[in-house]
């Protein structure tokens, strides 16, 4: 029985990790794949094979499922595959440096200043 073609990109996946998927691994590739024929009437914004990488970077650690996920989109055709073409940023967009740890302290900090000025501002008066 020759083999399907998603079975032969999970065996070149286990190949590219160095030793063969997990069953939870391949459990989140085939999870995956059956999402993709409920989606009905919505669109998926992530992950694709067009924006995999640049939604990535706003996770606040990698996660081991985007990571295969990401892996797994990175090794199939997009001519094959359309419906794993979705959503992508209308301009490229330069994400902040700052993690989202940074971003939610520094937004916390702020905050507290403005706090600060505001009690501040009404002893004054």
């Amino acid at each position: 029985m020759p083999e399907s073609y998603l079975w032969k990109i999970i065996k070149q996946l286990g190949k590219e990790q160095g030793e063969p998927l997990t069953e939870d691994d391949l459990n989140v590739v085939l999870d995956f794949e059956e999402e993709q024929f409920r989606l009905g009437n919505f669109e998926k914004i992530f992950p694709c094979i067009n924006n995999v990488v640049y939604y990535s970077q706003f996770f606040e650690y990698p996660r081991g499922s985007n990571q295969l996920l990401s892996k797994y989109l990175g090794m199939i055709a997009p001519k094959q595959n359309q419906h794993h073409i979705c959503f992508a940023p209308a301009s490229p967009v330069v994400a902040p440096s700052m993690s989202i740890k940074e971003r939610s302290s520094t937004k916390t900090r702020r905050k507290q200043k403005e706090r600060h000025d505001n009690v501040n501002d009404h002893v004054e008066e």
